[in-house]
């Protein structure tokens, strides 16, 4: 399902780890999307459920200039690229709205003129172990 030419789709999810490869699996059910990957077992796995997943290279930008999305999640595990993939997605290829994962939540702000939302692991770990402390 590897892609070349590359249509619109709803949502493009950029990663390279497991985590990132399942939000788009989980978002194939009610989502056109197209998985980015550095990795090369990650666009296997993803093809082998079903998403369409193509390999790239973060550094460089992306390979296709075709690329368009209505939403992009960024989730590698490097901040610096999430913030060029980011700016690349805003200024190239017209995707409004990007979420990024800030995996060190004291970088956040550099994100604020480019990012429509970012999330941040820590965030999300402590909001989930504190509703459960609270249902408990």
């Amino acid at each position: 399902m590897s892609q070349t030419g590359i249509d619109r789709v709803d949502v493009l999810v950029v990663g390279s780890t497991s985590d990132v490869r399942g939000l788009a699996e989980h978002l194939q059910d009610s989502q056109s999307v197209l998985f980015l990957t550095d990795r090369n077992e990650q666009e296997q796995r993803a093809e082998r459920a079903g998403v369409s997943a193509q390999l790239t290279t973060f550094e460089t930008g992306f390979d296709s200039e075709e690329l368009t999305a209505d939403v992009a999640f960024l989730g590698t595990q490097r901040d610096s690229i999430n913030l060029l993939l980011a700016q690349h997605l805003r200024t190239s290829h017209g995707v409004d709205r990007v979420i990024v994962r800030v995996n060190d939540s004291t970088r956040e702000k550099a994100f604020d003129d480019i990012a429509t939302d970012t999330v941040t692991p820590i965030d999300l770990y402590t909001r989930t172990v504190q509703e459960t402390l609270e249902t408990a």
